[in-house]
């Protein structure tokens, strides 16, 4: 089971990507990361939920999400992610095992790869506020927004989830995109999702 490859919930018809493994706490155990629309069904979810990939194989349940808060008196969520358990029969791997996680800078260079997509980008903001509405529901986020280095999109939509690299770090995992698909928003580590988890690579 590969980093940034598909991942969704049992008998969904659209998911994400699987953003990476990790641990938190002192057993060791292993825990992969998506984004909470992805595999947390945007709070509608429980411990123990079963998550598939694209054959609709099980691959794990569930197990920790960052309860999503609408965006009323401007509340802006301060990250976007979900925990789940790998099915134990399954193998963990990094497509691409990251030296660390980092912060970025406006006009460094990121990398996102998945099974049939490769792309190339530079962060262009590090707080780009962005308004996402899900089921009538408006939601506020500050991501880092990154524009490809071609006249094609940096990511597509089914990336949700997938991990984003600047100098073989771990910069964050992809939010999403804009209506035009030229610009991503990826939700940071070092500044977002590792202040609300000590996860370790």
């Amino acid at each position: 089971m590969v980093t940034n490859t598909i991942i969704k919930r049992k008998n969904a018809s659209e998911g994400g990507l699987i953003g990476g493994w990790f641990s938190f706490e002192k057993n060791g155990q292993l825990y992969g990361i998506s984004c909470n629309h992805v595999i947390a069904n945007i709070n509608a979810c429980r411990v123990g939920d079963i998550l598939a990939n694209e054959k609709n194989d099980d691959i794990g349940v569930l197990s920790h999400w960052l309860q999503l808060k609408p965006a009323q008196n401007g509340f802006t969520n301060k990250a976007e992610f979900a925990l789940f358990l790998p099915k134990p029969n399954l193998t963990p791997l990094w497509r691409s095992k990251p030296n660390g996680f980092v912060n970025g800078t406006v006009d460094a260079r990121v990398d996102f790869r998945c099974d049939d997509y490769a792309s190339r980008g530079t962060i262009t903001n590090m707080s780009h506020p962005v308004s996402i509405t899900w089921n009538n529901i408006d939601y506020h986020f500050r991501c880092i927004e990154v524009k490809s280095e071609t006249n094609g999109s940096f990511s597509k939509p089914g990336h949700s989830g997938g991990s984003v690299y600047c100098d073989e770090k771990l910069l964050g995992i992809i939010l999403g995109i804009n209506e035009t698909g030229d610009k991503t928003y990826v939700v940071p580590f070092a500044d977002g999702i590792l202040n609300l988890v000590a996860l370790a690579i």
